[in-house]
């Protein structure tokens, strides 16, 4: 994502077809993931919700 403004137009774009509810809501979300950056950093593995059970 280039910016935070195109980070918005997108979200808006991705829910406008949503709206309206048919039921009110208190909170929609955009989840923002495998962002890259241009400086290398160390790879860091995920670790599992159920390792310690």
């Amino acid at each position: 994502m280039p910016s935070a403004t195109a980070l918005e137009e997108t979200a808006h774009f991705l829910l406008r077809p949503l709206l309206p509810l048919s039921r009110p809501v208190r909170l929609l979300g955009i989840t923002v993931s495998s962002l890259t950056s241009t400086e290398e950093s160390p790879a860091t593995e995920q670790l599992s919700l159920l390792s310690h059970f």
